[in-house]
């Protein structure tokens, strides 16, 4: 990409062939990228990650990527946590395990095993989530999670949980949002808790710098 500015409206279609073969935007030096409308990952070459593995889709390069998209499919959401890392920064996507693998051959889709959401809170910091995988899923259930406040992403985290098991999952905040609390006494966090790029759970929560408070469900 050159240097300028290019704001994605409609579906954003990139192809994942490997780990470091697939398509991505590299932003030059003064060049912005907005983020919205899909972003629309799909697996070719019958390549299929492990759950969890993530891709660096806009690589920055002294540019800048802003905004976040209104949706992303294919098995994948996205992680705009990395746009502030002090060492290569990017913004990239999260594979949960569950995507379509196509390309030479006849493409299958796994099904997707949903976790419950039993509980989201927040803390000093941090969110706290209790999800369960069914004890009779047939598989493990995989998840993702996304914190923002306004347009900003301040938290994330990812994961799979076996069948029969509740466990409590704690995320603390990334740079971002550990930036805009050391401004505030709290922050009012929107988390929404993903399986198969849909999203099964959305809750609001209030996160302080010391001592939880009581938060919305």
């Amino acid at each position: 990409m050159q240097a300028g500015a290019f704001a994605n409206t409609g579906t954003l279609r990139l192809q994942v062939a490997g780990a470091t073969n697939l398509g991505t935007l590299n932003l030059t030096v003064g060049s912005k990228f907005t983020a919205g409308g899909t972003l629309a990952p799909t697996l070719v070459s019958g390549y299929k990650p492990a759950a969890g593995t993530e891709f660096p889709i806009v690589t920055e390069n002294g540019g800048s990527p802003t905004g976040t998209f209104a949706s992303v499919t294919g098995g994948f959401s996205a992680d705009y946590s990395k746009e502030t890392a002090s060492n290569n920064p990017y913004l990239g996507v999260v594979y949960d395990g569950t995507g379509a693998s196509g390309g030479g051959g006849t493409t299958k889709t796994a099904a997707v095993v949903k976790p419950a959401v039993k509980k989201v809170s927040g803390g000093a910091g941090k969110v706290m989530l209790k999800l369960s995988c069914a004890k009779g899923a047939k598989a493990s259930c995989s998840y993702t999670v996304t914190g923002t406040v306004g347009r900003k992403t301040v938290v994330t985290g990812h994961g799979t949980i076996r069948p029969g098991k509740t466990p409590s999952i704690t995320l603390k905040l990334n740079k971002t949002g550990s930036a805009l609390l050391k401004k505030a006494h709290w922050l009012k966090v929107t988390i929404v808790v993903k399986a198969g790029g849909k999203a099964i759970k959305t809750s609001t929560v209030t996160v302080t710098k010391t001592a939880a408070t009581k938060n919305k469900k």
